[in-house]
């Protein structure tokens, strides 16, 4: 069966990669094919679908925000993706895989797009971290950040997310905190560290 956003050929690659996992091998593939939005920075490199589940994919996901990750995502939720135009995503006619996908991780982890790889293990403690980095920046961003992501990248009321910023004193202490070279007021102690409170 075709998908709109994979050749045939690609399906059966990734179904075989796939395949290769479901029966317990440990694989490190090129990836098949490339996604992204052209007018949203969006982009997915995909190495995997699930044979027992074809809609499902695994690959490097990068949101647009900076924070690509490895790990599952579906052709479906890709497909109603639109980016700011309203444009689909497209398939990189052009891509061709020069190396392993961790590779590519490691790459963006060196360009500074991953901030850190973490072993399973570790994952709590790496997210309880993350966590505290997250808290350093506004919380009205953050809500409309976490608001934006919500809705799968739907259109995005950037009218009012910015009359809520401007209005708030959330940029003022934003920007006295950056003249000043300090951490912003709205840090909670907890995770405000070495760094210094208003």
């Amino acid at each position: 069966m075709s998908h709109p956003l994979i050749t045939d050929a690609q399906r059966a690659e990734l179904l075989a990669n796939g395949a290769r996992t479901a029966a317990g091998e440990t694989i490190d593939p090129y990836p098949v094919v490339k996604l992204f939005t052209p007018d949203a920075g969006a982009t997915w490199l995909l190495t995997e679908l699930d044979p027992a589940d074809p809609d499902l994919c695994f690959g490097l996901c990068d949101l647009g925000f900076g924070f690509p990750e490895q790990g599952s995502v579906r052709l479906s939720e890709i497909v109603a993706i639109r980016g700011g135009l309203g444009l689909p995503v497209e398939r990189d006619l052009f891509f061709k895989a020069d190396r392993p996908l961790s590779r590519y991780a490691e790459e963006a982890q060196r360009l500074g797009v991953i901030s850190r790889v973490v072993p399973h293990d570790q994952l709590r403690e790496a997210a309880v971290q993350a966590a505290g980095e997250i808290l350093q920046t506004g919380p009205a961003a953050r809500v409309h950040v976490k608001r934006m992501l919500n809705e799968r990248y739907g259109l995005v009321d950037y009218q009012t997310m910015f009359w809520a910023l401007e209005q708030s004193a959330e940029l003022r202490e934003g920007m006295r905190a950056f003249m000043e070279k300090r951490a912003p007021g709205w840090v909670p102690e907890r995770f405000a560290g070495d760094r210094g409170r208003r």
